[in-house]
């Protein structure tokens, strides 16, 4: 017990400082803002929107973590070698260009096909949702990396202003477009995709401004050591992607898109819950574990892992006791009343448990990046697949049996990731 309060202990005093300090107060202030834009989402779309909209994301985050996810881990690992010898915003601006590009154009002559021959002319989807996911893919991918590197470089005042000022311009952008034209998925996202557009330029120019080695360009090359750092990446993002984003797909073939939107929205307001823990504290230890990516003895990569993860924990454990603490308060603050049922509740609670299982998974899979073993997280994800992909042959006839089950899952995932990590350790001289 003294040992596991002194592990709290250590790490609240690590966020206590004036960069700390700017870092909680801009996410405290994005935590009113999500508030306020789950309210209005749940408020202004029906069911059947709802359920659009998530599927929408599900199909963004396939393309955006299994093509250009690996590339942008990639770049993680030798950013700060870059940065020292070369212009940093010169290095990303034609990685985006040689990657986001083309893949945006892939993204959206793949899904006007597919949702063609899925849907046919009986709506818009195969005009809408490519276009939304194309755009998505450039901008909010440009965005979300900038604004990384940002923070990672040490200037956290620009990282707290540029993304407050994202998500309240989207909840800006998405209110007036809703009200003034209609309010659906499309519009709703078209307000997303509009905000991301103006700060992924703003964060653009932020860059250029700051870097450091101003005169000595370099380019990005698809060169030897990312042919073999991110075809493994790329089949490990699959594979999770089944699981964090593909039972969706999966919960719509057995309840239909309407009755699988509690769901769905039980689940997102889990991920929404542990995304504003980590808005709070992840942007505090990313620096160091960035830099850890750089030290040569394996010993030391460990060490330094071994201190993120004591640290980022004991935040994960706070916000998983407090949310079910106060899981109904919860409900009520972030979603409009007329979509609040019991099940919902029921269904957002077990989410937590889900997320919390999720969350210590992808600090657990940083020392297996670390260490270039990402097969070691193939390896932790053949069994929770098994039972995933078992789950259309099983007799599951509500949504909460299902909701049990994708905890299920998460719960072999995590014992698994946890065994393969010691093995790892123990791999160490």
């Amino acid at each position: 017990m003294k040992l596991f309060l002194s592990i709290f202990r250590d790490a609240f005093v690590t966020i206590r400082s004036k960069r700390s300090l700017w870092i909680i107060f801009s996410a405290f202030i994005r935590i009113l803002i999500v508030v306020a834009t789950n309210k209005l989402l749940t408020k202004q779309l029906d069911f059947q929107n709802l359920s659009s909209y998530y599927i929408v994301l599900s199909i963004y985050n396939f393309f955006g973590s299994i093509i250009i996810g690996p590339f942008g881990e990639y770049i993680i690992k030798i950013f700060f070698k870059t940065n020292s010898k070369y212009n940093i915003a010169f290095f990303l601006e034609s990685f985006y260009k040689k990657l986001f590009l083309p893949i945006a154009l892939m993204s959206l002559i793949l899904l006007i096909i597919g949702l063609y021959f899925y849907f046919g002319l009986t709506n818009n989807y195969f005009i809408e949702i490519p276009i939304l996911i194309s755009l998505m893919l450039v901008f909010r991918s440009i965005f979300d990396s900038n604004i990384y590197f940002i923070n990672a470089l040490g200037y956290y005042r620009g990282y707290s202003i540029l993304i407050t000022f994202n998500a309240l311009v989207y909840y800006t952008l998405s209110f007036l477009l809703t009200e003034i034209l209609q309010p659906t998925y499309f519009i709703w996202i078209s307000g997303f995709v509009l905000s991301n557009i103006i700060f992924s330029t703003v964060t653009v120019y932020f860059l250029r401004a700051y870097a450091i080695n101003k005169n000595s360009k370099h380019k990005f090359y698809f060169n030897s050591k990312i042919k073999k750092f991110v075809p493994s990446l790329i089949i490990i993002n699959i594979l999770l992607w089944f699981l964090t984003d593909g039972f969706r797909f999966l919960s719509e073939f057995k309840f239909g898109l309407e009755s699988s939107a509690t769901l769905l929205l039980g689940f997102a307001l889990a991920s929404q819950l542990f995304s504003i823990m980590a808005n709070f504290i992840i942007p505090i230890f990313t620096p160091n574990l960035v830099k850890s990516y750089s030290e040569k003895s394996k010993n030391s990569r460990y060490i330094s892992f071994k201190n993120y993860l004591l640290k980022v924990a004991p935040f994960l454990i706070l916000t998983l006791i407090l949310s079910l603490l106060f899981s109904e308060t919860l409900i009520r603050i972030l979603v409009d009343k007329s979509k609040i049922q019991d099940e919902l509740i029921t269904i957002f609670n077990i989410g937590l448990f889900v997320e919390f299982l999720r969350s210590l998974i992808s600090v657990i899979k940083n020392y297996k990046l670390s260490e270039n073993r990402l097969i070691y997280q193939v390896y932790s994800l053949i069994i929770p697949l098994i039972f995933l992909f078992l789950t259309p042959f099983i007799p599951i006839n509500s949504t909460i049996i299902f909701a049990l089950y994708m905890f299920l899952i998460y719960f072999i995932y995590f014992v698994t990731s946890v065994l393969f990590s010691i093995k790892l350790k123990n791999e160490i001289p």
